[in-house]
């Protein structure tokens, strides 16, 4: 028994004490009235009674009704906690692990683009590659944003084509369903762009796709996936939204439908109508995050037995910005010693491979102490320092700071594994360049020649200047 509940009882049973009491008292006074013949003062005093037990009987209601409120809102808060703390764990567990899984990365991504300088163009292991290239970076901005999440901040946006992102959500759908359930889609974005990261726009079709496929895995079915662009007026706006032009995302299928009374509850975290152990009840809850955080909103319309249909309102623009990976062409090349120094040895081998491909000479080590003893061997031998700013014994900063004691002019770049925040605890007048792992191979080319200027650029592959 609980604690509200415990005083409840007591409250009831002195208040049958206060009764009893009341009423023996009641009775010897009224025989005592009888006797003397005092029937007006009976009738009066009997009143009073009569009210004041109302009024303690209402008293008593009114404070067992304010105990129950107080005790439903000290569950919800708990609640609202719990959930609190889990969102917590997941965020500090995104901060943990993105170090290592950005190095992963970076080394996916470094050995896929040296062998897409090989590939012959239109071949089919050109294409492999590329999808591979693709997917690596949707990893890594997958890593920023649960880096933003677990830090409180957003990533970068760009101007997005978000029918071509649809499209290679389909795609890959496609390949992974049973044979019972057909996928159809229709994209005509009509020429409107989306400012959002590509991964967000993948992710909302994603979990759009992947639950219409979850509730109908048992029977079979038609998924129906389509964007169009639309236009909300002010008059008639059902969604609360804004005037102005957007791009409807509508995902529907055909399975057992959701109860009227769950609706509301769809897109709460951690809600799940599916056995324990069988979802995380986060897909949708993160569809509705995203489309929030973008300016739109997402709406849900369905019942048992006539299937579910979800659909997303996006803002959107004629507005193009730039929004690849860099300029198409071979990576130039340079000279100069460079000292690389990184606590992942796959890393470092791979980085080095690149840069020596590339025409530089590299010294490559995974002790922050071994590049201090071979930059002392030879002071003026190397052209620029290459550092992960995090690492066992001592990091890139203060390997940095130790090295220019020798030699103050030394070029340094830094790079990081944890995301852009982690700039916050460098000084960027000491070091101007900072990158964020996993980059590509042309835009470290490209800081390499901001970091070293005319030793290190711009050769062609013939090795011209």
């Amino acid at each position: 028994m609980n604690a509200w509940g415990g005083r409840g009882v007591l409250a009831l049973v002195a208040a049958w004490l206060v009764i009893s009491l009341a009423l023996a008292a009641a009775h010897l006074y009224v025989g005592h009235l009888l006797e003397l013949g005092l029937l007006a003062d009976l009738l009066t005093h009997a009143t009073v009674l009569f009210a004041g037990g109302v009024v303690a009987i209402v008293a008593i209601a009114i404070w067992r009704r304010r105990a129950q409120r107080a005790e439903a809102r000290r569950r919800e808060v708990e609640s609202h906690l719990r959930r609190a703390e889990r969102l917590e764990a997941v965020g500090t567990l995104a901060g943990g692990i993105a170090h290592d899984f950005n190095n992963a990365l970076f080394v996916i991504t470094g050995y896929t683009e040296m062998a897409l300088e090989h590939a012959a163009p239109g071949s089919t292991l050109r294409s492999d590659l590329e999808e591979v290239l693709a997917s690596a970076r949707r990893s890594r901005d997958l890593v920023r944003q649960l880096l933003a999440f677990a830090r409180g901040s957003s990533g970068e946006r760009v101007a997005l084509q978000a029918g071509s992102v649809i499209k290679e959500v389909v795609k890959l759908m496609r390949a992974g369903l049973p044979p019972s359930i057909e996928l159809v889609s229709t994209v005509d974005d009509g020429g409107l762009r989306v400012y959002a990261q590509p991964t967000e726009v993948h992710q909302i079709a994603t979990h759009l796709c992947t639950n219409a496929a979850q509730a109908m895995e048992a029977g079979g079915g038609r998924i129906e996936v389509d964007l169009r662009a639309v236009e909300i007026g002010p008059q008639g706006n059902a969604v609360a939204l804004a005037p102005g032009e957007y791009l409807r995302l509508t995902v529907s299928d055909t399975g057992p439908g959701i109860e009227r009374s769950l609706l509301e509850r769809v897109f709460e975290p951690f809600f799940t109508t599916r056995a324990p152990g069988a979802g995380t009840g986060m897909g949708l809850s993160v569809v509705h995050g995203i489309a929030a955080r973008l300016g739109g909103t997402v709406t849900v319309d369905s019942a048992p037995g006539e299937g579910a249909t979800f659909t997303v309102y996006l803002p959107a623009s004629r507005e193009i910005r730039p929004e690849g990976e860099g300029a198409a062409g071979p990576v130039p090349r340079g000279e100069g010693r460079i000292l690389f120094v990184d606590d992942d040895r796959a890393l470092v081998t791979m980085v080095s491979r690149i840069l020596e491909e590339l025409g530089f000479e590299v010294d490559g080590v995974t002790d922050a102490a071994e590049a201090l003893e071979r930059f002392r061997a030879d002071p003026g031998g190397y052209d620029l320092l290459i550092a992960d700013l995090v690492m066992p014994g001592m990091g890139g900063c203060e390997l940095a700071a130790d090295l220019r004691r020798h030699r103050p002019e030394l070029p340094v770049i830094l790079c990081t594994g944890h995301g852009s925040a982690a700039a916050g605890s460098v000084d960027r007048e000491e070091f101007p360049f900072l990158l964020v792992k996993p980059l590509g191979i042309r835009e470290l080319r490209r800081v390499m020649g901001q970091a070293i200027g005319p030793a290190a650029g711009g050769r062609d592959s013939s090795g011209a200047k």
